[in-house]
């Protein structure tokens, strides 16, 4: 999501992947070799005219008192879940820890580029634990099996993907409605 908002930003001219070792926060030779976050990244972004402090930590159980840092510095949380796994008890615990810091938090579900992930089974997993402080405003869009843009349950809209960071408007589909 940081490589994403960096790249969106024109921080970076090229969106970096941890299977390739070339992310913006995980830049330790440890963390290219396991393939994820060992430690607390601070990464800002300026976007229109605001600067995003995007505080990046690991998500493992492991290194917890690393986001415990971070969210005790921050105003608001986002808890990133992988839509291809299970959810795990790391998801579970930045939550607790946003309850316990009182911070907002969004929940993004990352992978809808991939088959096997599941937008459906990562909402209905977190309206069973937090009921109704789960609202979904946004969702993913899949045409000929492939990511192709998202509904915006807000304003009953959706996007179409037309390019990196470009959209143009689209019908919504049947099963969105």
């Amino acid at each position: 999501l940081v490589e994403a908002a960096a790249f969106a930003a024109g921080k970076k001219n090229k969106l970096g992947s941890v299977t390739e070792g070339n992310t913006i926060s995980d830049y330790d030779k440890e963390e290219i070799a396991r393939g994820f976050s060992l430690h607390l990244s601070v990464i800002p972004v300026e976007w229109k005219e605001h600067k995003i402090n995007f505080l990046d930590t690991p998500g493992a159980l492991d290194f917890s008192g690393e986001r415990a840092q971070a969210l005790s510095a921050a105003d608001a949380a986002i808890i990133v879940v992988n839509g291809r796994k299970k959810m795990d008890e790391g998801t579970f615990y930045a939550w607790k820890l946003c309850d316990q810091y009182e911070l907002p938090r969004i929940v993004f579900v990352t992978g809808m580029d991939d088959d096997s992930a599941s937008y459906k089974d990562s909402v209905l997993t977190l309206k069973e634990r937090y009921s109704s402080m789960i609202a979904p405003f946004h969702m993913p869009v899949r045409k000929d099996q492939r990511l192709a843009g998202y509904v915006d349950v807000t304003t009953v809209t959706a996007q179409k993907y037309d390019g990196v960071g470009k959209y143009e408007k689209m019908e919504i589909p049947e099963y969105c409605l």
